[in-house]
């Protein structure tokens, strides 16, 4: 049995693929550690047959971050980080004023330059509170926050 050369030059050929394929997966699978194990939950340690609330810490590869670092080696993140809480602060003060049913279906959206936005899942919610919006206002400046509109968006899925 004989192997011609077009099927040898052919096979030899596709070996410096089948080699770039195999460091590319290794590349793949470091990268994947890397970002992964930062986010492993922490283990907890046992000591003496007791179980301790004390977590391990993470082992991580050099050069990862952890989501808080980053944020805070960013200003722009930093930023961005303090305008989301001062939004989500901003639905914690006026939740109390949403009829129960329509509760669950307002999320905070984007805060900035006194303007406020909440964004709900369908027109009849989208309605209802803008009927809402005066007293949601005033209940935002008696608490000493700097909104002075609010802006109601439907959020439809998919977008």
């Amino acid at each position: 049995m004989s192997i011609s050369t077009d099927s040898t030059a052919a096979a030899m050929s596709f070996q410096p693929l089948r080699w770039m394929a195999w460091r590319r997966a290794i590349q793949a699978s470091v990268m994947m550690m890397c970002t992964t194990r930062s986010f492993l939950p922490a283990r907890r340690q046992r000591t003496g047959g007791v179980e301790d609330n004390r977590t391990m810490a993470v082992p991580r590869t050099p050069g990862c971050f952890s989501l808080q670092e980053a944020v805070g080696a960013a200003p722009a993140l930093a930023q961005l980080r303090e305008r989301a809480d001062a939004s989500r602060r901003c639905l914690e003060l006026v939740r109390p004023m949403l009829p129960p049913g329509l509760r669950q279906q307002v999320l905070a959206g984007p805060i900035g330059d006194g303007e406020w936005c909440l964004l709900v899942s369908h027109a009849a919610a989208a309605a209802k509170l803008r009927q809402l919006v005066p007293a949601m206002c005033d209940a935002l400046h008696a608490n000493g926050a700097q909104v002075s509109a609010i802006r109601i968006k439907v959020q439809t899925v998919g977008r």
